[in-house]
């Protein structure tokens, strides 16, 4: 079975209109690929951004930093999930895949605290260089799986003006989109064997 990790951007969320749209976008990408599994890894958007703020005015030991930036993915994942009731929530990488083609909301506290740490390849780091682009990364590697970036709407239009590097389908990593991304996601890009940009305009 064919998995995807698709990171949801946590920037989205207020977008006027997203749930629909999102909700939209999966539906069409499940009519297109009835019989892959998507696991959806939500970002923290503008609550990591606040806390981000905290630690550059009152610096916070970068442990602490690094696990409330998780809490607040998981408390944008569980917006979603209730946008999307028909989407199952999920902790358990150990049952991923699950054998049947669904959707999945993914809680990453456990993979990353007790899983992931123990797994082969390039470990996450606590640190602002890490975000849930590189969590999702991580993710698509230890699992096989393509990794789709779901995007705020209007960022690739903005950060990449003649989008000549991005279409809507899965290539290996191009290190020259290295600016659309964090500081360490290339180190796990590396072990993704295809990967996408795209948004929910």
């Amino acid at each position: 079975m064919t998995i995807e990790v698709v990171k949801v951007g946590g920037g989205s969320l207020a977008s006027p209109g997203f749930p629909a749209r999102l909700s939209a976008w999966l539906d069409a990408e499940r009519a297109a690929r009835p019989s892959w599994e998507r696991v959806l890894v939500v970002g923290g958007g503008a609550a990591v951004d606040a806390l981000r703020e905290i630690d550059r005015v009152s610096p916070l030991d970068p442990e602490v930093a690094h696990w409330e930036a998780i809490e607040r993915m998981v408390s944008n994942a569980r917006l979603v999930a209730s946008w999307l009731p028909s989407v199952a929530w999920a902790d358990c990488y150990e049952r991923l895949p699950s054998g049947d083609p669904a959707v999945l909301l993914f809680d990453v506290r456990r993979f990353l605290r007790e899983i992931e740490p123990r797994l082969p390849g390039p470990k996450l780091r606590a640190s602002w260089d890490v975000t849930s682009d590189s969590i999702a990364a991580r993710l698509a590697g230890c699992l096989d799986a393509r990794l789709t970036l779901l995007k705020p709407p209007g960022f690739l239009r903005h950060s990449v003006p003649d989008q000549a590097p991005l279409k809507a389908t899965w290539a290996p990593w191009d290190s020259r989109l290295q600016r659309l991304v964090d500081k360490d996601f290339e180190r796990h890009a590396a072990k993704v064997a295809a990967i996408r940009f795209t948004t929910v305009e």
